[in-house]
């Protein structure tokens, strides 16, 4: 049940490498294509999904189109160059059909035909040549005669408000702004699809992120579909999205497979996701139509049913990652859409990093995620107050004061001004930290005149277990040129 069939290529470039023609037809080659001729014979939703395939794939950026096959090739030719050259010295002395020793100039002369000189002419072919073959009796081509509906733009990230060219020709143009297609099942009209007596070209407004379905129709006969998104919330970037939990190492009451991780939009607009991933530590791609509201979290794990043992069905779980989290302590990395990186951490299981994260309960926790820390330190993270974090939402207390001595007491916990001690002829400074109090951010700087402070040389050292939601912070204060230390703690409140 749901099983699916697999197909496999093996020196599918033959025929082009030996014929070198664009005219070459392998529409109908037996073997596979007698189940396909089937299907193509008794099932007109498959050959209007077939339609609709080759639209998208052979046209506009599709990945069968010139500039994507350069692009997938040369990505090949990069991966292979190396190995390329043992190989080419497995064949030895044999002659390719050039009259040429194979060589790694050959494997190249090959890449550069394929890329640039066939597809250049071969594309337009393939296009005619599924319009002439017909595989049923009732001579119903494998690519409709209508064109398909063109665009101005084919989706991307564009302001609200952007003026959309839709252009027909040949018959009645019907498109949709609601992600359904214009073309019902049964091959009768949608009848929330505006219409158009072709030719003509609609002009569309795109009020917000909009999925749009456009096909002609005439005589009875659809097109192939043209398909596009629209995105108009702001790109998820550096500025407004953050990792801000981590679960990497749950306890062996939690089970091991109850990890998560978190991000969340800081900013105060939706954010679009689209092309987001996570590229290392775990692996996860974002859907084109993927964003979050302000201040929304969104919670990946690793296995549903573990996850779910731990928090139940409550949480709400946006999708599920390839790869574990390492015990260990790993680089963790989620880049944006233009390949940029959007947030990075390196995360630890020994001090400085909370020791209480590694496998006896708590969760890695962002302090103050509006704060733009830098989160490769790991006095940006803390440990959660509760076991287990609080995947999809908050274990911070909010900042109801005004003065500075109630911003204090709420960052700290008490009056405690901190200790300094001398181990080892090193100087260590510690003082408490109340953990849910991330609406503060809590610097150690230090003066040998009481006028000049600064935070250089100054370095996270331990975040010990915490005792009801205060942990004791430890920091290396610098070492030698000064006669004597001045140490004070400053308390910000984040904006």
């Amino acid at each position: 049940v749901g099983a699916q069939f697999s197909f496999f290529m093996w020196d599918n470039d033959f025929s082009h490498r030996r014929l070198e023609s664009i005219n070459l037809n392998t529409v109908n080659r037996g073997g596979p294509g007698g189940f396909f001729k089937t299907l193509v014979e008794k099932d007109a939703g498959f050959r209007m999904r077939l339609a609709d395939r080759i639209r998208k794939y052979f046209f506009d950026g599709g990945m069968m189109t010139q500039e994507q096959v350069e692009e997938d090739l040369d990505g090949l030719r990069t991966c292979l160059s190396k190995s390329i050259i043992a190989e080419t010295a497995r064949w030895g002395g044999q002659i390719s059909h050039s009259g040429a020793f194979y060589t790694p100039d050959t494997f190249d002369q090959a890449v550069d035909w394929m890329s640039d000189v066939f597809p250049a002419n071969r594309i337009d072919h393939v296009i005619q040549q599924m319009r002439d073959t017909t595989l049923s009796e009732t001579s119903i081509p494998l690519y409709p005669s209508i064109d398909a509906p063109t665009l101005n733009q084919y989706g991307g990230n564009v302001p609200v408000g952007f003026d959309l060219e839709i252009t027909g020709q040949d018959g009645t143009l019907y498109y949709t702004l609601d992600g359904s297609d214009p073309r019902l099942a049964n091959g009768a009209v949608n009848g929330a699809a505006s219409a158009a007596v072709t030719p003509t070209t609609r002009s569309v407004m795109v009020p917000s992120t909009t999925v749009v379905k456009a096909r002609v129709r005439s005589a009875g006969e659809w097109s192939a579909l043209t398909e596009a998104i629209f995105v108009t919330d702001t790109p998820a970037s550096s500025s407004n999205l953050v990792i801000s939990e981590i679960h990497y190492h749950p306890s062996l009451i939690q089970g091991e497979g109850s990890e998560f991780v978190e991000i969340m939009n800081i900013s105060g607009e939706r954010i679009s996701l689209d092309g987001v991933k996570f590229s290392e530590g775990i692996l996860y791609s974002f859907a084109t139509l993927d964003y979050l509201d302000p201040g929304e979290r969104l919670v990946l794990v690793s296995d549903v049913v573990a996850f779910q043992a731990t928090y139940g069905t409550s949480v709400d779980i946006f999708g599920t990652y390839n790869l574990n989290l390492s015990n260990g302590g790993e680089a963790v990395t989620l880049t944006a859409a233009n390949g940029s990186v959007i947030d990075h951490v390196t995360y630890g299981d020994l001090s400085p990093w909370p020791v209480s994260a590694d496998g006896d309960g708590a969760s890695l926790v962002r302090v103050a995620p509006t704060a733009g820390l830098d989160s490769e330190l790991p006095e940006s993270w803390r440990a959660s107050v509760m076991g287990g974090g609080t995947p999809g939402a908050s274990d911070s207390l909010s900042f109801t004061g005004s003065s500075g001595e109630q911003l204090y007491l709420y960052a700290i916990g008490s009056q405690d001004c901190g200790a300094i001690s001398l181990e080892g002829g090193v100087a260590y400074f510690e003082h408490d930290r109340v953990l849910a109090a991330d609406d503060a951010v809590v610097a150690i700087e230090v003066s040998s005149d009481l006028l000049n402070w600064s935070s250089t040389g100054v370095v996270f050292s331990e975040q010990a277990p915490h005792v009801g939601g205060i942990s004791r912070m430890r920091w290396q204060l610098p070492a030698g040129g000064l006669p004597r230390y001045f140490v004070r703690i400053v308390v910000t409140e984040v904006p």
